[in-house]
Order: structure tokens, then sequence, then C-alpha cells
């Protein structure tokens, strides 16, 4: 109520009688409401980035501020749009060429940087706009900006490109699931053409929903459908393949069969020189174990479960597996899956990946 009154005062016109003794300290109470409520401050890079890549510099921001919501104040059309790229979007593979065009405009300009934390830009020819992406780049996919302007500055014009290391990719890359508890999983790829699904057949494996399209759903065998009832295995590892312009990759799904209560802990961590110290504990207690790598890079020790990583690798993840013989209830079984890289920072590369609830392991999709 108070902010109201202000309010009302400090809209009446100076040239009311009582402006001298009522303005002043009305219209400083409605500055000390608003400063209260609400934050100034310069634009974040993502926002800069967020409107020069999708209004292609029609808004120039000046000032941003946010109480409940956040807003945006700037010069609209500081440059002239008299070009525009196209397409404003593009995906393509690592090491192919593509011709971009431009929609008037004369003596274009032409550049390409990399963004969101990418490692290689590619070229460009500075007149024709004739991109060429770059054959190699950490992790499965990089973002470049590319950007055309002009001499004289009238124009200026982003599109977005984003470059694959393979045709297809696919999600989760790994992931662990309940006995018989879908998992939803997902393709996609530079070009067309179909998306053909299979799972290897094991004896143990379980069933995909069709073998046809980008998204497919898979249901692990449930206990009761194994051979042999008397020898459930703990954990089955399915291995699931889409095919996609004649590049195929592989996504691991764990059905855990029954839970034996052993479980697998980093012990110790040295990122620099890319080993993980592994122990399996039962209620608490060390076990003796033996490891070995179910899927993905690098090697264990098998007496000691110290695992070293592979560098050179492009392997996202590691599953790790422990086999404790308990002499009388036989051998329990479990395992850990550990993201690839170690280094939490170069994780965050975009095309690597991050550890989801559940042991889900995805595709890092950077904002810009």
């Amino acid at each position: 109520m108070e902010r109201l009154h202000s309010i009302r005062f400090a809209t009446r016109s100076k040239d009311s009688p009582d402006w001298d003794v009522y303005g002043p300290a009305c219209a400083g109470g409605l500055l000390h409401s608003l400063d209260a409520g609400f934050e100034s401050h310069n634009p974040d890079p993502f926002t800069w980035m967020s409107f020069s890549v999708l209004f292609n510099q029609v808004v120039a921001l000046k000032q941003a501020g946010f109480n409940r919501d956040y807003a945006t104040f700037g010069n609209l059309a500081p440059r002239q749009l008299g070009a525009e790229i196209s397409p404003v979007e593009h995906l393509m593979l690592a090491g192919s060429e593509f011709q971009f065009q431009l929609g008037g405009g004369t003596n274009p300009v032409w550049s390409v940087e990399a963004v969101g934390g990418g490692n290689a830009a590619g070229t460009i020819d500075s007149k024709t706009g004739l991109y060429k992406a770059p054959a190699t780049f950490e992790g499965n996919f990089t973002r470049v900006r590319i950007v055309v302007t002009n001499a004289e500055d009238t124009f200026y014009s982003v599109a977005m490109v984003t470059i694959l290391r393979v045709a297809v990719n696919i999600n989760p890359l790994v992931q662990a699931t309940a006995s018989e508890v879908p998992v939803a999983l997902k393709a996609g790829g530079v070009g067309s053409g179909d998306y053909t699904w299979a799972i290897k057949q094991t004896g143990t494996q379980g069933t995909l929903s069709a073998n046809q399209g980008e998204n497919v759903t898979y249901t692990p065998r449930p206990p009761k459908e194994f051979e042999d009832q008397d020898n459930l295995p703990d954990q089955v590892l399915d291995e699931i393949t889409v095919t996609h312009g004649g590049t195929s990759v592989t996504s691991y799904i764990i059905n855990t069969v029954s839970n034996t209560g052993l479980v697998v802990e980093v012990s110790e961590m040295n990122v620099g020189a890319g080993s993980v110290q592994l122990v399996s504990k039962h209620k608490q207690l060390e076990k003796p174990s033996q490891w070995s790598i179910l899927a993905g890079a690098g090697k264990v020790d098998p007496d000691t479960g110290l695992y070293q990583a592979d560098k050179s690798a492009l392997d996202r993840f590691v599953v790790v597996q422990a086999a404790w013989d308990t002499d009388i209830l036989g051998v329990f079984m479990s395992y850990i899956i550990l993201p690839l890289p170690l280094a939490e920072a170069d994780r965050a590369l975009p095309g690597t990946v991050e550890m989801l609830p559940g042991g889900q392991l995805r595709e890092i999709r950077a904002l810009n």
C-alpha cells in the first residue's frame, strides 16, 4: 500500500501547488521501492549469444534485470537486416563441406568460430561461404557459428552448425535398469534413410518394440524366462545396435536380475594419472573380488580393482564388474559405471556425457 501511495503522488503534475513538498519524498520512495525489487546487471554470455544467434543482431542488449522473471533492454535493428544466411541451422558430418547462401547484401565477408566449449571450428572461404567442417575434434559432436558481414558493417547474419563425428548417435549410451522395467531408446543422425535396430543374441537378451524408426523401447528379460532357474545371473549386459547411413552405434543396457547386496565404490581417484581404485563391499565390509570390464575402454587389474583409463580412446563410459566368491552362497556380482573422461571438466565438452540418476549416461547437448 505504501508503494502504491508513493506512485500516485509521484505521478502528479510538477505544476501542482504541493509538488515541491511531496515531490522529492515521493520520487525517492518510488525509486527505493523499485530498487528493492529489481536487480540490474550486464547481460550474461548466454543471453548475449541467444539474442545474437536467434535474432541475428536485430536486438542489441544493453541491460538485463529480474525480480520474478527475466527482462532485457536494448536497441532494435542496430544493423540493417539487408542480408541473411541460408540455412540458419545445419547438421553435417566431420570433414564434409557445405555451401552457405546469402540472401541480399553485397561484398560479404564470411567467418567461422567455435562455440559452447568446442575445440575445432573448421574453415570457411571468406568470399564464397563454402564451409569445411573439422575432420577431428573431442567428443561425439561440436558446434560452430557461421558469421557473414561486410566491410561497411551494414549487415550481420549468423548461422549455427552442428557437426557429428559419426553419421548416427544413440541415447542413452548406457543405462542400468531393474528387471522388467523398459528403457526408451532414441537415435538421430545425418541424412535420410531408415534407422535399423538389432539386439545381440545371447540367450539372455531382452526384446525391442520395433526394428525400424528413430525411437524404440527395450524390455529386459524377466527372471522367470531364464532357462536355468537354479543359476540366475545377477545382471545381464544387453547390446543394442542402431544402423543409419552405413554407420552403426551401440547402447549398453544392464538388466539387474537380482540384488545380492554387493556394491562397487570408488575408493580413490587420480585424475592426472587416469586411474581409479575400486572396492567391492557387502554390508559395509570390503570383500575380495575378481575384476573385469564388461564394456568400454581401459583396463582393470583383476585382483586389486585398479582401473586405468585409455586416454586415447573415444569411449564415453566403462562398465567394471566385481565378482565375489562367498564360498557358501556362490558368487555375488555387481558393477559400476564410470563416465569418461574421468575429469569432469573434460566431460563438459559438447558431445561428451553426464551421469543421471538411476545409472544412465546421456550425451550433453550444449544450450548454445
